[in-house]
């Protein structure tokens, strides 16, 4: 009995040799294996584009974005490769970023993209370039960058020059004595065009004096626009207080929107 189950091992033995000869799993299996599981791809499979260029495949992700918004690009090259992504938009300016492929071959690089279109949409085109051991592959397309609304986070703010804190964040900074300065503060974007007064009750308005002719300023390159205004209005109509308006009309990029704050004017 001991001799028959020995030569039953014996066979199933032989017989999954025999097998794995003749299905090996090779390393480059195992390999694919590990890179597949290491892409990361975008959530809509619509909104992605694939490039290749001799061993180098660059998957774009997303294929339109929106200005400032991050674009990614999952490439699929030789393992150790030295990897550069360089976007080159439609003002001739340009910006780079560069990583390294890992054991499998793959590299996941993200870029902002620091370009805002003056239309809806702009072409913008992208090089990744993959060297390793002295060869370079180069994968060049085209991507759609989305105008973003350069105004969508305009604050106007402004306090009296007495107090250190900002109306309308802090309710006592929202009133202002009588023939005090008001401290203003627009904040938006680089280069933007800024016009701003200050509206009493009886509808006089009076603008910043550093406005020129136009009655229009410009923000400086953070974005800030500053002013200060004396407030003066009769004794006899302010009574309890009276309501001021700060009015500020802010473009840029063909965009515009207007920002208005309400001081309340006091004697003491």
């Amino acid at each position: 009995m001991a001799t028959i189950m020995i030569r039953r091992v014996c066979a199933i033995l032989c017989m999954l040799a025999a097998l794995g000869a003749a299905f090996p799993l090779t390393a480059g299996t195992a390999h694919g294996r590990q890179g597949r599981a290491a892409v990361v791809v975008c959530g809509d499979p619509a909104n992605q584009t694939a490039f290749q260029t001799g061993d180098t495949r660059v998957l774009v992700c997303p294929a339109t974005v929106t200005s400032g918004q991050l674009i990614r690009f999952t490439v699929h090259t030789r393992r150790f490769a030295a990897v550069s992504v360089t976007l080159s938009y439609p003002d001739s300016t340009s910006s780079m970023t560069t990583g390294s492929a890992n054991r499998q071959g793959v590299a996941i690089l993200e870029a902002p993209v620091q370009y805002n279109p003056i239309n809806r949409y702009v072409k913008a085109q992208f090089t990744v370039a993959s060297t390793r051991l002295g060869h370079t592959d180069e994968v060049s397309g085209n991507f759609t960058i989305a105008q973003a609304a350069p105004l969508a986070d305009v604050q106007l703010l402004a306090r009296p020059r007495y107090l250190d804190r900002w109306c309308p964040a802090a309710p006592e900074s929202c009133r202002v004595r009588d023939n005090a300065t008001v401290l203003i503060r627009v904040q938006s974007t680089a280069g933007a065009q800024v016009s701003l007064s200050l509206q009493y009750p009886d509808g006089v308005p009076e603008s910043c004096p550093n406005n020129n002719l136009t009655g229009t300023a410009f923000a400086n390159p953070t974005g800030v626009y500053a002013c200060e205004l004396p407030v003066s209005f009769p004794p006899k109509s302010i009574g309890k207080g009276v309501q001021i308006q700060i009015i500020a009309q802010v473009s840029a990029g063909g965009f515009t929107v207007n920002r208005s704050l309400p001081m309340t004017l006091v004697i003491r």
